[in-house]
């Protein structure tokens, strides 16, 4: 299934301008980039633009970018966009601003509930009581790079619940940013380092990703549970290595899977990708 299928706007202008976007799409080239709790960095953009890549075959490169929180209160800019170029964020370096919002929903193709789990987040209060979606064109300026323009789909979902949504729908995500998700003060208690056991369920081409890691062996069975096709185990190979992506090392992989129809090995093999003195261990 390609997720632009799975929305319709929320009002009948989001309707009209939504499949005005639609006409103009090529949606078989869609490459997707999935950031889980990417709160106000929009480092995955830049880094994986036209502009700034030197690592990846352009082939490859994003064209579409996905976005989550949870917490509502990371939302207050979008929802505060009311015309076009509104700010979303700056700082000394950048400065985001919204050329386009669309308030989106599911349609009837889509499948999946809704849910943020009160055990997997630590601002429960915060959280969304139904799903939020926004399409949102943005506009980012650097006097480092200049412009860069770049699609986002934003998600007010937590990061389990939206990889259940991506696995339930057939979705295809080729990257996975997985930096700074929150684990200590950022208000997650669920990793989602626990999608790292089944990644050829998203056919995943790249991982990008800091060293941090929380494995919950509960979490990871009831995940792999939820469908008939076993996982694959796979290696990785470094492309690319950022020094200080919001203060953290973080490695550009690539995957290479293998076929295994034994659970307990695939488990295994993949675990044997992370050193496992950096992780805090299977709860």
């Amino acid at each position: 299934m390609n997720i632009l299928d799975l929305f319709e706007g929320k009002t009948e202008l989001d309707h009209q301008r939504w499949n005005e976007f639609l006409v103009d799409q090529d949606k078989s080239k869609n490459k997707l980039l999935w950031y889980p709790s990417s709160g106000n960095d929009y480092m995955d953009i830049i880094n994986f633009s036209r502009e700034r890549n030197r690592y990846i075959d352009s082939n490859d490169l994003p064209n579409l970018f996905i976005h989550n929180d949870y917490d509502r209160s990371r939302f207050h800019n979008i929802n505060c966009t009311n015309s076009y170029t509104t700010t979303l964020f700056h700082d000394d370096k950048i400065n985001v601003k919204v050329i386009n919002k669309i308030d989106l929903r599911f349609n009837l193709k889509a499948k999946g509930n809704y849910k943020v789990r009160q055990e997997y987040v630590v601002f429960y209060e915060a959280r969304f009581r139904t799903p939020h979606i926004y399409f949102l064109n943005l506009k980012i300026e650097s006097s480092e790079f200049g412009k860069i323009f770049a699609n986002v789909l934003y998600f007010g979902f937590e990061n389990i619940n939206l990889f259940e949504f991506f696995i339930s729908n057939s979705i295809k995500i080729d990257f996975l940013v997985k930096v700074r998700e929150g684990c200590g003060m950022g208000g997650n208690r669920m990793s989602v380092t626990q999608v790292y056991f089944l990644l050829s369920k998203l056919n995943l081409k790249y991982l990008v990703c800091d060293n941090e890691i929380h494995w919950n062996q509960q979490v990871i069975n009831m995940l792999i549970e939820m469908s008939s096709k076993m996982p694959k185990p796979y290696t990785l190979t470094e492309v690319h290595r950022f020094d200080n992506w919001s203060d953290f090392t973080v490695l550009v992989n690539k995957l290479n899977y293998t076929n295994s129809d034994n659970i307990d090995f695939t488990i295994e093999r993949i675990r044997e990708n992370f050193d496992s003195d950096i992780y805090f261990g299977i709860e």
